[in-house]
């Protein structure tokens, strides 16, 4: 699927396939929902206005992640001009909410009060650099063009979330075989890491 395709049911396709992604991560941002969905169609209505005048673009999912972001910060600072909303001051939740069954059939209530806690002490970029390339599976490449980083940076930002989570679970390379099992987005993390 291509953002480049011209055909309504190719664009279709490419509609269902990636607005809940972008629903979900634009909920990140704001528990505007109404606002969210509006960007997400906003963005696909532009693209598809302006297709013929767009360049062969090969990485689909990271072009409409960055779209996407970029005009939902736009509305939001519209929608609030006394409250500046800049890509660097936001809150930008992550918490495990998608496992979070399947986690409290794995770990007890304290392990996952602490990863929780640890998520917590990171700070939004951390948080979305982690949600965008795990969550989201973007490469370090498609992350910093999506946030408007250096790819250098990201790798930065990545390992320095990743040691920052280690160090806040206090995890040994001797405890990590049972860590990996808790979830499979831990198990990810800490691979990445080591």
């Amino acid at each position: 699927m291509s953002v480049n395709d011209s055909t309504t049911k190719q664009w279709e396709k490419l509609y269902e396939h990636f607005s809940p992604v972008l629903f979900q991560y634009g909920c990140k941002i704001t528990s505007n929902k109404g606002l969210v969905e509006d960007c997400i169609h906003d963005v696909f209505a532009s693209i598809w206005g302006r297709q013929e005048q767009l360049s062969e673009i090969r990485h689909s999912k990271a072009y409409l992640t960055q779209s996407f972001r970029h005009h939902l910060f736009a509305k939001l600072r519209e929608e609030d001009q006394r409250r500046s909303i800049s890509p660097l001051a936001y809150d930008f939740p992550l918490v495990l909410s998608e496992e979070a069954s399947w986690i409290e059939d794995e770990m007890s209530r304290e392990k996952q009060s602490n990863v929780s806690r640890a998520l917590k002490n990171l700070s939004a970029r951390q948080r979305e650099a982690i949600y965008l390339r795990f969550y989201g599976s973007h490469s370090c490449s498609e992350v910093a063009h999506i946030m408007g980083l250096e790819k250098s940076a990201v790798y930065t930002l990545v390992y320095k979330a990743l040691s920052q989570l280690k160090t806040s679970l206090q995890i040994s390379q001797n405890e990590l075989n049972p860590v990996m099992g808790m979830t499979p987005l831990l198990g990810m993390w800490f691979s990445y890491l080591c």
